[in-house]
């Protein structure tokens, strides 16, 4: 032993060895007690080999190992998902892969395999095992409610032993690896790797795997050979069939440029480059020889895509004024006023003047200088709302705002009054007696309260056109994504929803006819536990102070405006709302869709308490 603590703490075998030419340790004996050096053993200590041999299961689903990547950059398209959960079959290699915005969703994509797999080979499949790392995701309450529900037996392997769930190990290198030459080939951006996974897997799925004999996953569980028939390029220029076609002019073209995404059992996945969106289809065609890099450089008009990762998908500048209210768009009422959310990013239809038959003040007759509001507050609404909201604090009405110094511009320290100088600068507007005026004669005429009296009523088309835009604009910011009630989890909180419908009076006198789709967000209030309500916008007086300063400096105001800002926001947590009326139709679906899916929210939607501070 004094031996090897004077050379270097050296092992038996080495030791051994050197006695054999060195004199000093002949005749020396090296007994076992080396091999239980406590020096040794906290200085050397190194992983164990795994050399056992696992027994592969022999019936499918018998046995899963699952595993969880990330956080990954940059987040998913749409849907801002930033993890990957895996789902591998012991006996087949069968492969299934979900992207999730937050680790406490694994339960729920255990539930959708689950569902998916009972869908493929029958619904008396079970799990029983399921074969994990050690992470804190597979071990929340939510986890192990449902592994206890279906009776499956939760593995988790020790600490720094990937062996162990090798399978999943391999699955996670495979999608990495070929995740990332799918988006280098096609030129695609990398925040379409969520569909990128997913175009493996159906690949995967449908390859040799050299575990099964060369057999693919999919012959080995129903014992078909799989058809490669469908399988095209990812990202290939792809060219989707217009099906509502014969609805437009004749000489319109009949398909629309888009770039493959990902291939399904029934179709393909397409992004479509002139709506900004993605779409499912069986009617494309596909030219593989072109993908979206190859095609970026010459068309960039057509083919820039959103920078959904800012929360928008492009900038628009309009004229708007906030509102005090606009933050209390979750609140209970029926009778929700439009005036409480941002004005200029609703979808709206417009009425010709020729068709109205009131008479209005030609937009000639107002001077050029005069300052054209185009949304004032309905103070009595707003009143009315205020008396209802029981988080609203009423702002004194003799507010006395601080005067301010401006030594700067000015030169000195002047100070200014605000209140007291605008009702001095103040001149009569006539763009405002017109608004006025037509205001007043709008509250004679009856709005309709719901969807169906909408359409009962003489201006049922204009409503019609203000619905479908409302709906256009709530698909091109991917508010949600249609799913089958059998997809999500038992008790699950499905809220309602219900259209607004107002008309809003322009400054030359014309009617613009307003929808907007409310989500009745009070039901939503156990499920965020949301004691406040947030303000996404500034309060009036924070705009008439910086007007007030702009008049008194004569500066020039800027203003600009991020349309569709509001329904930009991305939820944290998952959120189920019952189809609204006129969906089905807007999609082209029977009667039976509204009663058998549900609209899985992904972006902020007005109604909800959660939507306005994202």
């Amino acid at each position: 032993m004094t031996w090897h603590l004077r050379l270097n703490h050296m092992s038996k075998r080495y030791l051994e060895s050197a006695a054999k030419f060195s004199k000093e340790l002949r005749g020396v004996r090296f007994g076992n007690d080396i091999l239980d050096c406590a020096d040794c053993k906290l200085a050397k200590a190194k992983r164990q080999p795994c050399i056992q041999k696992r027994l592969r299961s022999d019936i499918p689903f018998h046995r899963v190992y699952s595993d969880l990547m990330g956080p990954l950059k940059p987040l998913a398209y749409r849907s801002s998902n930033k993890y990957i959960v895996t789902f591998t079959d012991d006996f087949s290699r069968y492969a299934v892969a979900y992207a999730i915005s937050d680790k406490t969703q694994v339960h729920t994509a255990l539930s959708r395999y689950l569902m998916e797999i009972r869908k493929m080979i029958g619904p008396q499949t079970k799990i029983s095992e399921l074969r994990t790392d050690a992470g804190t995701e597979y071990r929340n309450d939510e986890m192990k409610r449902l592994l206890a529900k279906e009776e499956i037996v939760h593995t988790a392997c020790e600490t720094a032993t990937p062996q162990h769930i090798a399978p999943a190990e391999r699955l996670n290198l495979e999608i990495a690896e070929k995740v990332r030459a799918h988006l280098i080939s096609s030129g695609m951006p990398t925040y379409f790797w969520a569909y990128a996974m997913n175009h493996v897997l159906y690949i995967h799925n449908r390859s040799p795997n050299a575990s099964n004999n060369y057999l693919s996953p999919y012959q080995k569980i129903l014992n078909v050979p799989p058809s490669l028939e469908s399988i095209k390029r990812f990202g290939c220029e792809t060219y989707i069939l217009d099906v509502h076609a014969k609805n437009k002019p004749k000489f319109t073209p009949r398909s629309s440029l888009g770039f493959l995404l990902q291939c399904t059992d029934t179709g393909y996945i397409v992004f479509d480059a002139a709506k900004k969106t993605v779409v499912e289809s069986k009617h494309v065609q596909c030219i593989e020889s072109r993908t979206f890099g190859d095609l970026a450089n010459k068309r960039p008009d057509l083919l820039a895509l959103p920078q959904f990762e800012f929360g928008f998908e492009n900038e628009t500048y309009q004229r708007k004024v906030p509102q005090d209210d606009e933050s209390q768009s979750s609140a209970p009422q029926d009778d929700l006023p439009l005036n409480r959310a941002p004005q200029d990013d609703l979808p709206l239809s417009r009425v010709p003047q020729d068709e109205l038959p009131q008479t209005r003040v030609p937009q000639d007759d107002v001077p050029q200088s005069t300052l054209i509001l185009d949304h004032v507050p309905q103070e009595e609404t707003l009143q009315k709302h205020r008396s209802r909201s029981i988080e609203y604090q009423e702002e004194p009405t003799n507010l006395e705002l601080p005067s301010i110094v401006l030594e700067e511009h000015i030169g000195g320290n002047e100070q200014y009054e605000f209140f007291d100088q605008l009702q001095d600068d103040a001149e009569p507007n006539l763009s405002c007696l017109i608004y006025l005026t037509n205001s007043a004669l709008r509250k004679l005429e009856k709005e309709p309260e719901s969807y169906q009296e909408a359409l009962r009523s003489p201006e049922a088309e204009f409503w019609k056109e203000a619905i479908k835009e409302e709906f256009d604009a709530l698909t091109r910011c991917g508010t949600w994504r249609i799913v089958p009630k059998t997809a999500i989890p038992k008790d699950t909180k499905v809220i309602k929803a219900r259209w607004v419908l107002r008309k809003k009076s322009e400054p030359d006198g014309g009617i613009r006819y307003r929808s907007r789709l409310v989500a009745k967000g009070f039901a939503d209030v156990n499920n965020y536990d949301i004691s406040e309500i947030y303000a996404p916008v500034a309060r009036l007086a924070d705009v008439r102070i910086i007007l007030i300063i702009a008049n008194k400096l004569n500066l020039d105001l800027i203003q600009l405006d991020v349309s569709t800002a509001f329904l930009n926001g991305t939820l944290e947590k998952l959120v189920y709302m019952q189809p609204p009326e006129g969906l089905a139709e807007y999609l082209g679906e029977d009667d039976n869709f509204t009663k058998n899916h549900v609209c899985e929210i992904h972006k902020a939607l007005y109604g909800l308490k959660v939507s306005p501070k994202r």
